[in-house]
């Protein structure tokens, strides 16, 4: 048996042109879309190990180098190997962000999230505010690739 994957999406037009919201992929048994967390508003994707995401966070009281988790148009999320001092839910902070194949662009952010894992390491969930178009687009073409290659999160 062969398998079949797609991908689903709900595409609305407006003045202003055509938006597409993804609603999700197809489940295994092939009945519809999979289940979607629908407090996300675009598809996150996993980089490889071999081509990381590097993100740099300038905070306040802190200054972090650190390998994207994953990515979407939205924001991303990032390990660190330690606890949050110094990191406050709803803090502004810069970024710096390097695509693989990708020169950095800078951008402002704001912690959405934080959380412990069962290790010493923790997670931050980091949401764009003022992404530029340029920046925009190079993010959704590398989602675009990422979901190709089956790294959907």
């Amino acid at each position: 048996m062969t398998s079949v994957s797609w991908l689903w999406f709900l595409f609305i037009s407006s003045a202003t042109g055509l938006t597409a919201f993804w609603l999700g992929k197809r489940n295994q048994k092939g009945s519809g879309p999979a289940k979607v967390d629908n407090r996300r508003r675009f598809p996150r994707v996993r980089p490889f190990s071999n081509q990381p995401i590097l993100v740099q966070i300038i905070g306040e009281d802190f200054i972090e180098r650190l390998r994207a988790k994953d990515i979407s148009e939205g924001g991303v999320s990032v390990q660190v190997a330690h606890l949050f001092q110094g990191c406050k839910v709803e803090a502004e902070v810069d970024l710096i962000v390097t695509l693989p194949g990708h020169r950095p662009f800078q951008t402002k952010a704001e912690i959405r999230h934080t959380k412990k894992e069962e290790s010493a390491q923790g997670t931050f969930g980091v949401k764009f505010l003022e992404l530029k178009e340029t920046q925009r687009d190079a993010i959704s073409t590398f989602v675009d690739l990422l979901i190709e290659k089956g790294r959907l999160d």
